[in-house]
């Protein structure tokens, strides 16, 4: 709970409405975006960190380290109001990258931890409730967040609100760093990440999974980023009301959280993984017709659906995927084949969030209306 509130301020909605307070562009808020997915990239280094030490204690260390990083954050309300606004952007893509490398590091134990604690039955159950978790605390975060925009403003608002999310993200760690080590899942002694990944890769099932899941992380790291500023751009909306559709797409990953629970250990993880990923296609659709709607009514009922929509097809999708990969691997095989997983989901989710950045600047630089530009984005994402 205290980690899903502490990843809400430092790395969701939040930021990214700081940034486009201190006059961000479309190309910036893609590559701040895509941070959140070159994460992933930083997880061998984390593989070679746990040989000869506890896994439980290199994770929640790095992720004490990630929250640490985004403390210089908080001085960017002061470089604004200096006059240096530039600066204000440059410490919160510093800090985003610090807490990002350190989150990839850490990472490296997540599996093996949330692995230990599912167990071999009911583990779609277990997953589902970890993420259902997960979204009511973001929902909670969220709608707190929304009431505070909504009653105040201003940069040093968002300072505060950095602050208060490397105060909790420091508590969780410390709470981390207290659970029992996940023996049964590290890695054999001597064993050879490379060795593992080419006896891992002769499973078809598994080449079948990385080409689904590379290009669809691509797709799902568009739609997230860009949800935020198609509200704030293309219809004008508040920060307040943002945070709003925020709770509307947590929302959303509460229902798929709730129907895998109910399905999964039924039907099994690859179905539902071919249906969420179509309820994650038609989900873009609304967004490539983005309706003319001016600021009122219609405008927020056509909003709160839309991000309800993506956030149930997203995370039933992500939920599914993992709950099948977790299927068709080794226990043992867990950690090294983990950070596989990871690096293909960041390199497509990094890259369609800076990819969309830049396609979004490349449009308004040829005169394309914002319309436009964004229901081509999503058409892409479809």
């Amino acid at each position: 709970i205290l980690n899903s509130v502490s990843f809400m301020l430092l790395s969701g909605n939040v930021p990214t409405l700081f940034a486009l307070e201190l006059g961000a562009t479309g190309t910036y808020v893609g590559v701040l975006g895509s941070l959140n997915f070159i994460t992933y990239f930083f997880m061998p280094l984390g593989r070679r960190a746990i040989r000869g030490r506890p896994i439980i204690k290199v994770f929640g260390w790095s992720w004490m380290l990630r929250y640490w990083g985004m403390i210089p954050v908080i001085a960017a309300p002061f470089f604004a109001r200096a006059g240096m606004p530039g600066w204000g952007l440059v410490l919160i893509l510093g800090g985003s990258l610090l807490f990002n490398i350190w989150r990839g590091i850490g990472l490296i134990g997540n599996n093996p931890v949330v692995g230990m604690l599912a167990g071999d039955r009911d583990r779609g159950a277990f997953l589902s409730n970890v993420q259902i978790a997960n979204s009511m605390t973001a929902i909670a975060a969220s709608a707190a967040t929304m009431f505070v925009l909504g009653a105040w403003s201003g940069d040093m608002l968002y300072g505060a609100l950095i602050g208060i999310g490397i105060l909790a993200g420091s508590a969780a760690s410390s709470i981390l760093l207290g659970l029992p080590e996940p023996e049964a899942y590290r890695p054999p002694a001597g064993s050879s990440f490379a060795a593992t990944v080419k006896e891992a890769w002769a499973d078809p099932r598994l080449r079948r999974f990385v080409a689904v899941f590379a290009p669809l992380s691509f797709s799902a790291g568009t739609a997230r980023t860009f949800i935020v500023t198609h509200a704030r751009i293309l219809y004008g909306q508040s920060p307040g009301l943002v945070m709003a559709y925020s709770v509307a797409f947590n929302i959303g990953s509460v229902a798929a959280g709730y129907l895998s629970r109910k399905l999964m250990d039924r039907l099994g993880a690859k179905p539902m993984y071919v249906v969420f990923t179509a309820a994650a296609a038609l989900a873009t659709v609304p967004a490539v017709w983005s309706p003319a709607f001016a600021p009122g009514l219609q405008a927020f009922a056509f909003l709160a659906l839309l991000n309800f929509i993506v956030g149930l097809g997203i995370a039933g999708e992500e939920n599914a995927g993992q709950a099948y990969f977790f299927s068709i691997i080794k226990p043992e095989h867990m950690v090294d084949l983990a950070v596989v997983y990871f690096v293909v989901y960041g390199l497509g989710g990094a890259l369609g969030s800076a990819a969309g950045g830049v396609f979004l600047d490349a449009l308004s630089s040829v005169g394309a209306a914002p319309a436009t530009s964004y229901r081509l984005l999503y058409l892409a994402a479809f």
